[in-house]
């Protein structure tokens, strides 16, 4: 987001972020945001007071759906796109929810209703596995071998995920992808982007 240097309030942005970061990141109960971004938009309160987030159900309290049966998130249409979010908020809450813990603030519960049983395990899978977990630190320009043999390659890995994913292939032919990856130019683009690092770590 770029902020014209001639505006007469430049802070205003920031004061706008600082507000959703204590309000919309991880909002309280009794907050502004308790229930969601904004009423008939991404939720609705009945006559009692009953928070539903249902339009195909409730269609008299999303006027604006029309045929749409899927909450849109307006969020998105903040200024920032997607507002604010505090750094593992989402990990935790995950891993909490996959560990039988019971959703306590709104952005547990919300986040507890819209998430499937097999993602909340996934998450927990992940951050059991973190410890092995290999970052790509490479930032740098597409190397030689990458711009004539990097789609191959992608190609190559994408298409044995799937085929295994939906049993087409046995789960070793993992370890066969990996040799072709290797020999088909996988060798020469771990040597490009480690001498790339090694380089970049020196300036």
């Amino acid at each position: 987001m770029l902020i014209n240097k001639d505006s007469k309030h430049q802070e205003a942005l920031l004061r706008y972020y600082n507000f959703l970061f204590d309000n919309w990141a991880n909002p309280q109960k009794g907050g502004i945001f308790e229930n969601g971004f904004a009423e008939g938009y991404d939720y609705a309160k009945q006559a009692d007071g009953t928070v539903v987030k249902d339009p195909a159900k409730y269609p008299d309290l999303f006027p604006g759906y029309g045929d749409r049966t899927h909450l849109v998130e307006p969020i998105y249409y903040s200024l920032t796109f997607d507002g604010a979010r505090e750094p593992g908020l989402y990990a935790e809450t995950m891993n909490k929810l996959a560990n039988g813990g019971t959703p306590e603030t709104p952005y547990e519960i919300a986040t507890a209703a819209v998430r499937k049983p097999e993602n909340i395990e996934a998450m927990k899978i992940v951050l059991e596995q973190k410890d092995i977990r290999m970052k790509n630190y490479f930032q740098g320009p597409l190397t030689e071998t990458m711009k004539s043999k990097n789609e191959l390659l992608k190609k190559l890995v994408l298409q044995t995920y799937s085929k295994i994913i939906y049993g087409q292939s046995p789960i070793e032919e993992f370890d066969t992808m990996v040799a072709n990856w290797k020999k088909s130019g996988g060798d020469e683009i771990t040597k490009e982007v480690n001498d790339w690092y090694i380089s970049a770590s020196k300036k």
